[in-house]
């Protein structure tokens, strides 16, 4: 089982989350998740830490977020909320540091301490 495998796996046994609801956080395709499990695909460098940050955010219990929010922006709300920085949060989704403060202040996410 790879890892990826095991984090999906782990999502959707834990937390109900599915192939469909990881895609649309990570803006993919129901089909590119599915080869990422399969290992048919190989997920670039930023998905991959994207899908990590992913996972981590729904393991530690963050702060929900509004349905309101895509699922996009709420990652990127979450992430802000856990303690990640804007430079680290940027690079992950490949937006500039000034879209991601937008979007956290947008949707009023704690800012927590590390």
């Amino acid at each position: 089982m790879n890892e990826i495998e095991k984090i999906l796996r782990d999502l959707k046994g834990r937390h109900g989350i599915n192939a469909s609801q990881v895609a649309e956080a990570l803006g993919v395709s129901k089909v590119t998740v599915s080869r990422w499990r399969s290992g048919s695909l190989v997920p670039s460098a930023s998905k991959l830490a994207a899908l990590r940050s992913f996972y981590e955010t729904q393991m530690t219990g963050a702060p929900t977020v509004p349905p309101a929010v895509d699922s996009r922006d709420g990652m990127i709300v979450r992430m802000a909320a856990l303690g990640h920085n804007y430079t680290e949060i940027s690079k992950v989704f490949e937006i500039s540091r000034e879209r991601v403060r937008q979007i956290v202040s947008q949707h009023g996410a704690p800012r927590r301490r590390r």
